[in-house]
Parts: structure tokens; C-alpha cells; sequence
């Protein structure tokens, strides 16, 4: 029994440690911001993290983008994109917020 528990151990730690490859699946993200929004990809839909992300501020205004943690430092601005790309599948949340009275429009896509 304790050999069978030390494969079934060592199985698991050589499945987390495989190098994982995008399921090629993409998702699609259009919004309107007008306040913090948050985009949960595990609790909703595609129910699984992200592998790579890319946004288009369509809007007007600014809009701040935070990955897995809430930030307002440097701004999307007007007609600018972000296209941000991990090796695993890390991003969780999106967060999402413009200032005060503001709206902007988002578009892009998720690969998971």
C-alpha cells in the first residue's frame, strides 16, 4: 500500500509539472465599463484560467486593466491594445475600471 501511494504522489507532482499547451480555444470579451468590472474566468465562463489575453480600448475614455489583482496605474487609452502572454495558464480576472463618470467600450479575446 505505501508504494501505491507513493506512485499515485508521485504521478500527481509529474502531471503538474508537465508543460501545459493551450487548448486552442478562443474566448470572446466585449464590455462596457462604466464602473469596476470584473471578468472571473474560473467561477464563469470558460470556467478555466486564461493562457494569453488581448484588449481594445474602443471606447472613449480611459480604461484601467488589472490581471489577477485590482490596478489603477497606467491607463489603455483611446484606440490602444494590450496583448499579454504567459507560458501557463495564470490569468484569473480581469479587472476592469475607468474614472468617475466615464465609460469605454472593450473588446478582444482570451486563447485557453
Amino acid at each position: 500500500m505505501d508504494d501505491l501511494l507513493k506512485q499515485s504522489i508521485l504521478l500527481a507532482i509529474a502531471e503538474e509539472l508537465k508543460p501545459q499547451t493551450p487548448k486552442g480555444y478562443v474566448y470572446p470579451i466585449n464590455v462596457t465599463v462604466s464602473e469596476l468590472t470584473i471578468l472571473d474566468f474560473i467561477v464563469g465562463e470558460p470556467h478555466t484560467p486564461l493562457f494569453s489575453i488581448t484588449l481594445y480600448n474602443d471606447g472613449q475614455n480611459d480604461v484601467y486593466v488589472g490581471i489577477n489583482s485590482y490596478q489603477k496605474t497606467a491607463p489603455l487609452r483611446p484606440g490602444e491594445y494590450l496583448n499579454v502572454e504567459f507560458k501557463t495558464p495564470v490569468i484569473k480576472r480581469l479587472y476592469l475600471d475607468v474614472n468617475e463618470d466615464e465609460k469605454a467600450y472593450i473588446r478582444g479575446f482570451g486563447i485557453y
